[in-house]
């Protein structure tokens, strides 16, 4: 008895593994010199040019109220995005066809060299689009965010503390404090719990009903909005000890930061191939050890990319703070007593009418942004030199 569809995969993995050899092999002995491939592949980013330009007489010609201009470019950054690939595609699909049968490639019109040549440029621009496409907001935010910030940035900032409300000056040293206290009391709590359950699910909980049941949890908490979580650190902690604190503040955040650590490092451990773990269980040594010394060491880079991609998320949160921290503008690093940090502060400067306030806010915005980029920058040189003298 035939299976449904066993046929058309197999074609399908056919013609795939056969457009593959044959890219491989003919880019390697014809790229250079094929001045037919290049015209061709060339056509790609005419195509996307054309789409754009297109795309964009129509969003310009569109009257659109002033805040609603930047929905407007990024419609035309999409809109025009989407007819190349649709282009793209049917090249791809055309030649597919057309290498499903080596014999075709003689009798088409266009040079064999046309196919190879071209599938690779349309790769390689599909490539940097979409890397133009995810770096680009990330630059245009950061560089305006430079530009806003960059006159305000001073000693003082760094080393004063707030004035008064209509005092010129001041600083936001007890915020930066603070909120490195908060988070240094969130990765102490939430950095282990989350490492442990990830470790958990990929060698412990595979199959079973309850690591099913933390995996699912885990993913329900990734999509909790950041105030409800916030709403629950108040509940469980602040209305117990009658007061707002940072160790409230730190419950909240480890709460944020533990479900993407845990299904990051289950992913990270999955990654690795089971013949280590076999052949350390044929040397005597206990699953534990194994678990502990060999696949999370083997893992360690990425178990440490999604710490700090957790630690990046939960850096810069207000509305958690808003219900445990509540903030401070005195110096207090006590852990039972309200904390300044720098979301609140820029968010209270941010909403007030003074223009000093603003120029503050923008100036706090890059040292929180500034802060982020250094920390995880460091965990991952310390990381990287960690790794290279175990190798050695």
């Amino acid at each position: 008895m035939a299976i449904p569809g066993r046929h058309f995969a197999q074609n399908l993995i056919q013609r795939r593994t056969l457009l593959f050899q044959l890219v491989r092999r003919d880019f390697e002995q014809r790229f250079i010199g094929s001045a037919a491939g290049w015209m061709w592949g060339l056509i790609h980013p005419l195509v996307l040019l054309l789409s754009w330009t297109f795309v964009f007489q129509v969003c310009m010609h569109t009257k659109l109220p002033p805040n609603e201009v930047t929905q407007n470019y990024t419609l035309f950054l999409f809109c025009g995005f989407l007819p190349w690939l649709l282009f793209q595609d049917t090249v791809m699909r055309s030649a597919a066809s057309m290498l499903e049968n080596s014999n075709l490639i003689t009798k088409t019109v266009f040079p064999a060299e046309i196919v190879p040549v071209s599938i690779f440029l349309s790769s390689l621009i599909s490539h940097l689009m979409a890397l133009v496409l995810v770096i680009a907001p990330l630059f245009a935010i950061f560089g305006y965010l430079v530009y806003k910030g960059i006159g305000s940035l001073d000693l003082n900032l760094l080393t004063k503390m707030p004035k008064p409300v209509g005092e010129v000056g001041g600083g936001m040293a007890n915020a930066i404090a603070g909120s490195a206290l908060i988070l240094g009391i969130a990765s102490l709590l939430g950095v282990p719990a989350g490492i442990g359950a990830g470790i958990y699910l990929a060698e412990y909980g595979r199959g079973g009903r309850f690591g099913a049941v933390v995996r699912f949890t885990s993913d329900v908490l990734n999509g909790v909005p950041s105030i409800v979580i916030g709403i629950v650190a108040y509940a469980i902690v602040v209305i117990r000890q009658k007061h707002f604190s940072a160790l409230a503040g730190g419950v909240a955040l480890a709460i944020m930061m533990i479900p993407t650590i845990t299904r990051t490092t289950e992913e990270m451990l999955l990654l690795v191939p089971t013949q280590i773990r076999e052949a350390a269980f044929g040397l005597g040594i206990s699953q534990w050890r194994t678990t502990l010394s060999i696949t999370l060491r083997t893992a360690l880079s990425g178990v440490i990319t999604g710490v700090m991609l957790a630690f990046a998320r939960v850096a810069g949160e207000t509305a958690p703070l808003l219900f445990t921290t509540l903030g401070n503008q005195y110096w207090s690093l006590n852990l039972n007593e309200p904390t300044a940090a720098l979301p609140l502060q820029i968010f209270t400067y941010a909403n007030s009418p003074f223009d000093e306030w603003h120029r503050q806010a923008w100036a706090g915005a890059l040292v929180l942004i500034v802060m982020i980029v250094l920390s995880v920058s460091a965990v991952r040189v310390a990381v990287n030199r960690g790794n290279l003298r175990g190798a050695r």
